[in-house]
């Protein structure tokens, strides 16, 4: 989105293409929107109608299991690459170990056996934007593709970002890559969809993050995910005694889309007239329509 030159639109317009048959063929880097996108049923029945699907990752994703190829690519911190922090700042980390690198001497025989032949050479693991160069050179007609290094990359964000075109050399690390300034000064990279305000009669069901439990790394972690908590949905007390429900219920939320079984937490300091809940890895969470959707309380039942 942030370096959409023509003016495209985003996920569902995509999908949308999809099923009038004007995108055929997916490319799919290193993103899962099985992981993020709430209308599941919509996204399973635009992928069954494309012709190919390709997905570049390093994990297990549900989308790269579905894929006709899946190329292996490097983590972040295999490869040594630019990335983009939650405060939009543009920030380097060098590799700190290859691809497929034994375990040294000293820990090896705490360690079951491992078979590296096999992910060595081209065929195996790449940085994802090696695989992209390659193609793009490939579909270009040329057999072999120019050096590619931070710097030219940084060079390519200048061309991209007319901003950042006075900085010198190298000065680009931390610098925020957002494209507007919004009435109280704070950089966005994209639009806010407006704030859903929920009444007496209704709440603001809102989906969100949560520390352990949503983030999609963590969620590959077995350690992580034997110390995250139950999914919970949270509402303000006094809400919740007028709904006649009392925190530690389990609760069924009657969606259009189905019924969300989740057990509620109340609290006294959240904002009142919404509804939090955290996409948790166990919370069948795309039976909610959007990101934030208006929930009237009588469709709030305590078992």
């Amino acid at each position: 989105v942030l370096f959409n030159r023509n003016g495209q639109g985003d996920f569902p317009d995509l999908l949308d293409a999809i099923e009038k048959g004007e995108i055929r063929g997916l490319l799919v880097v290193e993103a899962d929107p099985f992981q993020n996108f709430c209308d599941r049923q919509q996204l399973e029945k635009s992928l069954a109608k494309l012709d190919l699907l390709v997905c570049l990752d390093y994990l297990p994703t549900e989308i790269s299991g579905r894929a006709n190829i899946l190329c292996p690519t490097t983590t972040h911190f295999e490869t040594g690459s630019h990335f983009v922090n939650q405060e939009g700042r543009l920030q380097f980390a060098a590799a700190v170990h290859a691809v497929g690198r034994p375990l040294s001497q000293e820990t090896a025989g705490n360690h079951p056996r491992r078979d590296y032949a096999r992910h060595g050479g081209e065929n195996g693991p790449r940085p994802a934007w090696v695989i992209l160069q390659d193609l793009f050179y490939r579909i270009a007609g040329r057999k072999t593709a120019e050096d590619f290094t931070p710097e030219h990359l940084q060079n390519e964000l200048r061309s991209w970002l007319q901003e950042l075109l006075h900085l010198p050399s190298g000065a680009l690390e931390g610098k925020r890559l957002l494209q507007r300034r919004n009435k109280t000064g704070f950089h966005r990279a994209t639009p806010v969809p407006p704030v859903i305000r929920g009444d007496n009669e209704t709440l603001a069901l809102i989906l969100t993050e949560q520390l352990f439990g949503t983030e999609e790394l963590s969620m590959y972690s077995e350690p992580v995910a034997a110390a995250t908590e139950e999914p919970l949905a949270m509402m303000h007390q006094e809400e919740a005694v007028r709904a006649g429900l009392d925190n530690g219920d389990m609760v069924t939320l009657h969606l259009d889309r189905g019924n969300l079984r989740i057990r509620l937490k109340t609290s006294t300091t959240m904002a009142r007239g919404c509804l939090v809940v955290p996409r948790h890895r166990d919370l069948n969470w795309q039976q909610v329509k959007s990101r934030q959707e208006l929930l009237p309380l009588c469709r709030i039942e305590k078992e």
